[in-house]
């Protein structure tokens, strides 16, 4: 069925709502494709470093706590020492 057959078996109005309908649709797909899939994309790769920064950190982080203990117990300990000798 061609424009003019469905203008005339439908009416102008009806035939430019259905005009405008397909338009959004093919808008709609295109935005999915071109504008929603490469930000999801983007999103998911900058969570994927993300993840890995945090893992990072905590590492880090049980790292320093076990290096800050160390040097406690040995404050501690020359703490005694020097209380001992004097």
């Amino acid at each position: 069925m061609d424009w003019v057959s469905l203008i005339q078996t439908l009416g102008l109005p009806t035939a430019l709502l259905l005009l405008i309908l397909l338009a959004l649709g093919r808008a709609g797909v295109w935005a999915a494709n071109n504008l929603v899939k490469p930000l999801v994309d983007k999103h998911i790769e900058f969570l994927d470093k993300a993840i890995e920064a945090n893992d990072t950190i905590a590492r880090s982080q049980a790292e320093i706590t076990k290096a800050l203990m160390t040097m406690n117990d040995r404050l501690d300990r020359l703490s005694k020492e020097a209380i001992a000798h004097a």
